[in-house]
């Protein structure tokens, strides 16, 4: 195997794969950040969802509808994204409130 074949087999689905994952869960944080200030959350939401869902899985079949490892690749390069992502914006931490037994 050539260094181009694995340029083309692993490097490309791998960056494809990352870009698209920044791209919907980087999607998905920035409309949950702003839902406290929309009108109409369930509507954004909705919209954000089929907006990045589409999105994400026409470019996958117009770039790796006939290889499924390179798709695998992908699918991994989304996976490694979030993870970097959830890395990168921790969650503000919440405090702990101390059980008392009852419902607050």
């Amino acid at each position: 195997m050539t260094l181009t074949q694995v340029l083309f087999m692993v490097v490309y689905p791998l960056a494809v794969g990352l870009v698209l994952g920044v791209f919907y869960y980087g999607g998905l944080w920035l409309v949950l950040r702003r839902l406290p200030q929309l009108s109409h959350p369930a509507v954004w939401l909705t919209l954000s969802l089929l907006v990045r869902t589409l999105t994400v899985l026409f470019v996958l079949y117009l770039l790796f509808a006939n290889d499924w490892q390179q798709l695998l690749v992908a699918v991994l390069g989304m996976i490694i994204s979030r993870v970097l992502l959830v890395q990168r914006i921790k969650p503000a931490p919440r405090h702990a409130a101390k059980h008392t037994g009852q419902a607050q």
